[in-house]
């Protein structure tokens, strides 16, 4: 089965926080993932590559590098919130889509909340109400629409630790209520397992929807993309067409069972 692995500047530290200086230029970030034979990377944080379709095209085309996606972080308790996010969406949509990615990685405003931060990986129930689920909700719907329309890009949510769609209760109750046709659901199995998920069963069971899959690494951030008739996981995630599978090297893959 033919496999092609990526990386993100992640896997440099170079984070979506604003408050973390970026210690290395991109220009050493894309290099190092090109001579490490990757074929693909995510954008990153916004503003970290150029941000000109162009120039990007440029930096990547000299290294034989294929844009495949971005990490989009959108405070979805906040109905106030979802119209900038949307703008935010269809800005980073649009170099993505001109640069021939497929689709938007969406997320919860992950790690902003102390106490959510706080109850990391030891929750055990749904914390939002019905009516707050519906506000998520319709935020993921409302931008996973007009990426969809505007810019012909896929949505996929992904489920993260210190956020509000964290286990596996969370992540099944924002499923339910999304459009099944636009979004999809992008598995980390760290984050899962660290919320004491069975990332394994999930798959087997969220088959329709989990056309992007992130996978715990060694200390480094890959996307691996298979291509449809393949099999492995693009037969048995997706099927229909390509999967992004993206590993994220935070050095955990499970609970620390020191927690209480």
């Amino acid at each position: 089965m033919p496999i092609r692995l990526g990386n993100s500047p992640v896997s440099w530290g170079i984070f979506e926080f604003e408050a973390i200086e970026k210690k290395y230029s991109y220009q050493q970030v894309l290099n190092q993932i090109a001579a490490t034979g990757y074929s693909g990377l995510e954008l990153g944080a916004w503003g970290f590559l150029p941000t000109d379709p162009a120039a990007l095209r440029s930096e990547l085309e000299r290294r034989t590098l294929n844009l495949l996606s971005a990490y989009v972080p959108v405070k979805l308790v906040d109905a106030g919130a979802h119209e900038g996010a949307e703008r935010i969406a269809l800005m980073v949509g649009q170099l993505l889509a001109q640069l021939g990615a497929k689709a938007i990685v969406l997320a919860d405003d992950n790690g902003t909340v102390p106490a959510l931060i706080a109850q990391a990986g030891r929750v055990t129930d749904v914390r939002l109400s019905p009516d707050q689920w519906d506000v998520v909700a319709m935020g993921v719907n409302r931008i996973a629409r007009r990426v969809h329309d505007d810019l012909g890009l896929k949505v996929v949510f992904h489920q993260h630790i210190a956020g509000y769609v964290e286990t596996a209760a969370e992540t099944r109750e924002l499923m339910s209520r999304t459009d099944g046709d636009l979004v999809g659901l992008c598995l980390d199995t760290g984050h899962w397992t660290y919320a004491g998920g069975d990332a394994l069963a999930c798959v087997r069971a969220a088959v329709p929807r989990a056309s992007t899959g992130l996978f715990p690494g060694n200390g480094s951030g890959h996307l691996l993309r298979t291509g449809p008739g393949h099999g492995g996981f693009s037969g048995r995630i997706r099927g229909d067409g390509t999967a992004w599978l993206r590993w994220l090297g935070s050095g955990r893959t499970g609970r620390d069972d020191r927690r209480p």
